[in-house]
């Protein structure tokens, strides 16, 4: 409408009553069709009356400063911040390790304790019992020895124990007779027996008055002198040398 206006000399604008919706329409057409003003919403302006001084106020206010950057928090970590902590790592890792084989370093040694310990009572119980039946066992053996010696020894002496007891009847004996003899005499004595015994008899008394010689068959010497019997046991004592056994 202004632009039109402008061609149109002879005719001014139309004044229609502000109140009325000819002069409300007119007046947003008219502000549609102006230039905008610097800062000013033209859509605002249009909308009702008070929306012009609401746009000058708008652009009258200053525009807001723009916020200085506030600094980084952050801190900057540097190449020397790196190497420190790369070397106090090194050395925390250093100390665990040392700390961690200390710790193996005394439980071996703890452990090969226990085990040094562990190995003395089973030796210690094991030598009682081997000691025990190591000492059965030699008693048994030392016992079985002498057995065996003794038997050994007794067979390879009989013959000449036989011997020897049989020497020592006859001596004995023949001290029996002597005194039978010196006690009473003219006393009537006679000696019986196997011939070597009687021989040996005879050559140990000798000749005397009342003595009577006579073979018989036996291993025993008898003596008999008035209700006196002496008699040797020989034969009881080779039964006894012979039941050892071999």
């Amino acid at each position: 409408m202004h632009a039109l206006s402008r061609h149109l000399p002879h005719f001014g604008p139309v004044r229609a009553n502000a109140g009325t919706p000819q002069a409300r329409a007119a007046s947003v057409i008219e502000t549609m069709t102006r230039p905008p003003a610097p800062g000013v919403d033209p859509v605002a302006t249009a909308r009702g009356a008070d929306a012009p001084a609401a746009v000058a106020s708008k652009a009258a206010a200053p525009a807001p400063e723009r916020e200085a950057p506030r600094p980084d928090p952050t801190p900057r970590i540097t190449a020397e911040d790196l190497e420190r902590a790369v070397a106090f790592a090194r050395r925390e890792a250093a100390a665990a390790l040392a700390a961690a084989n200390e710790a193996a370093a005394q439980t071996r040694i703890q452990d090969q304790a226990e085990f040094d310990a562990r190995l003395a009572d089973a030796r210690a119980a094991w030598a009682v019992e081997e000691g025990n039946v190591l000492a059965v066992q030699i008693r048994e053996a030392i016992g079985d020895l002498e057995h065996r010696i003794g038997d050994t020894v007794a067979h390879v002496l009989t013959p000449f124990l036989d011997s020897e007891i049989r020497a020592k009847a006859v001596t004995d004996l023949c001290a029996l007779v002597r005194t039978r003899l010196g006690g009473a005499p003219g006393a009537a004595v006679r000696i019986s027996g196997p011939p070597d015994l009687l021989e040996a008899m005879r050559a140990g008394l000798g000749e005397r008055p009342g003595l009577a010689f006579a073979q018989e068959e036996g291993p025993e010497i008898r003596v008999v002198a008035d209700d006196t019997l002496m008699e040797t046991q020989l034969a009881a004592w080779s039964e006894r040398l012979r039941a050892i056994p071999a």
